[in-house]
């Protein structure tokens, strides 16, 4: 975890998403559909009887045309049946605060999901305007729940810095 991961991640409303940018991120839980919730361990879902899979999870680099940030996200099958679909969630954010000692978030600027087959033709946008064109960091979370399988949570998590400062 590097100093940008341990960062607060906030909406345009100011709300807290989580104190911790990595707090969904946690590669041993596993998503669970119904009424078990999420953050099972694999020994749990198995004595459970549950299937399991595991999906790949992918995104292009995040970057600006038409005057917006923009990025996409997907799913490839991994070892997941033929056939099934996953809700694929990608979300954008930019880093707001200020360089000199005062406090730095993760500022969420668009999520959208859709229910998909397995491809990188088939893939979630996120984007933003750009207002200002400053050097600014932008992060994307791609997560993969596959429907009717547990799988692990996470997925995707690239930053980069761009010309592009949206508003807040």
């Amino acid at each position: 975890m590097d100093a940008l991961d341990a960062l607060p991640v906030v909406n345009t409303e100011g709300e807290v998403l989580s104190e911790d940018s990595t707090a969904t991120d946690r590669a041993a839980e596993v998503s669970l559909p119904g009424p078990l919730g999420s953050g099972a361990s694999g020994v749990e879902v198995a004595a459970l009887g549950v299937s399991i899979c595991f999906p790949g999870t992918d995104s292009d680099d995040i970057g600006v045309r038409y005057g917006e940030a923009r990025v996409h996200g997907w799913w490839t099958r991994g070892n997941c049946p033929d056939g099934v679909k996953a809700e694929v969630t990608t979300t954008l954010y930019a880093l707001f605060g200020d360089y000199n000692g005062y406090a730095r978030v993760w500022v969420q600027q668009d999520t959208n999901s859709r229910k998909l087959y397995p491809g990188s033709s088939r893939r979630v946008l996120a984007h933003r305007d750009c207002v200002w064109q400053e050097l600014t960091g932008w992060r994307v979370k791609v997560d993969v729940d596959v429907i009717g399988y547990a799988d692990p949570a996470g997925g995707v998590d690239n930053i980069t810095n761009l010309y592009c400062r949206p508003s807040m």
